[in-house]
């Protein structure tokens, strides 16, 4: 269609140079030959004057109609002539003006063949390479949207905690990515994760990992053990060289004891019943992927009941506005705090509220994960 298109605009503006062209040429010579004409018989009429008016008596009066006669017939075949020259040129430049409009036709093809062909080749590639871009991210969209646990509250019989999670992607599909699920009746885990890369690679190396450390789990209480495991997996498995920052927390239900692991990723904020958000620092691994063998450290939280813990991926802080400001933690921090008695729900919507208003219509490349978990007590 793009080719089509350039070509017949081509020869439409091909074609139109030409009949202007020939249109004004036409004009020029029909004034100029109907200028000539005016001026020889102007000319013969202005010699018959002149001798009427020099021969006074010297001439008869039938000798003066003779040489008018005379004067006419030369400006009659005059101005035949030049009507016949008009014609003529008239003629010849209607298959001139024919003759160009077919070259100019043929040329157009041949330009728009040789000259165009390589533009509406990269049209063809640049619109077959943003297709595929489009798809690509649409799969990766889905793949990251249908594996993440979305039907909340997602065990509504258990009082003991209330826990939400919310995962926005942006306009470049990255590998954000969170689970929450029950080990056994007194541990829930806590996982939140960014993988390095964007698309459906990205999406496919979310997928693996959460499925390993969801099956390296069970049985273990050692968030750092289970990073361990599937760091070496992933970093034998050697995937496009991509790696995840992970979090990885398990709560012991019956007491409010919660041990975290990090691997490379963000720290948490923790508030407590009546107080204040603060962020939680502690000791980060290596990045999961990367290489093998490498060690992680167990972190202790106690959460007393009504005590609430907030994670998120580097979307939050890097949230940039239109002047490429970004919003950063201390700004983050200050939002939690305004929502601070909110429940988890509604404290990821207000922030994500917040985090949109900063941003503005400044488009984000990166995906903003965030999870919540307040803790009620046994």
């Amino acid at each position: 269609m793009e080719k089509n298109s350039l070509q017949k605009k081509i020869i439409i503006l091909s074609v139109s140079i030409v009949v202007i062209t020939v249109m004004a040429f036409s004009v020029i010579i029909a004034i100029r030959l109907y200028t000539a004409r005016n001026e020889i018989v102007e000319q013969g009429r202005s010699a018959v004057e002149q001798i009427q008016a020099a021969s006074g008596d010297k001439y008869s009066e039938e000798d003066m109609k003779e040489l008018i006669d005379q004067l006419n017939k030369l400006t009659g075949r005059s101005v035949r002539l030049s009507d016949e020259n008009l014609s003529k040129v008239m003629i010849r430049l209607m298959i001139l003006s024919v003759a160009l409009i077919l070259l100019a036709i043929v040329l157009s093809i041949l330009f728009s063949r040789k000259v165009a062909k390589p533009y509406i080749k990269k049209i063809v590639v640049i619109s077959s390479q943003k297709e595929r871009m489009e798809t690509e991210l649409n799969i990766a969209t889905e793949i990251q949207a249908g594996t993440l646990p979305k039907n909340f509250p997602l065990y509504p019989e258990r009082k003991e905690f209330d826990v939400y999670a919310s995962m926005d992607p942006a306009r470049e599909v990255g590998g954000d990515f969170y689970d929450i699920f029950l080990i056994d009746d007194d541990h829930l885990a806590l996982v939140v994760g960014d993988v390095s890369d964007k698309g459906v690679p990205a999406a496919l190396f979310m997928m693996i990992t959460k499925a390993l450390i969801k099956t390296g789990t069970p049985g273990e209480v050692s968030p750092a053990d289970t990073l361990e495991k599937v760091n070496n997996q992933l970093a034998d498995a050697d995937i496009n060289e991509m790696f995840v920052t992970v979090w990885l927390g398990i709560l012991t239900i019956s007491t409010g004891e919660m041990v975290t692991a990090n691997a490379g990723h963000e720290d948490p904020f923790i508030r407590s019943r009546d107080g204040e958000f603060a962020l939680k620092k502690s000791p980060h691994g290596l990045v999961l992927g990367s290489m093998k063998n490498m060690k992680y450290n167990n972190e202790k939280i106690i959460l007393a009941p009504g005590d609430l813990l907030f994670m998120y991926t580097d979307g939050l802080a890097e949230a940039t506005n239109s002047d490429g400001e970004r919003w950063g933690l201390d700004s983050v921090t200050k939002a939690l705090n305004d929502h601070k008695t909110s429940s988890p729900a509604e404290l990821l919507q207000e922030i994500k509220t917040d985090a949109d208003a900063y941003v503005g219509d400044a488009k984000q490349f990166d995906d903003l994960t965030m999870l919540a978990i307040e803790y009620k007590g046994a």
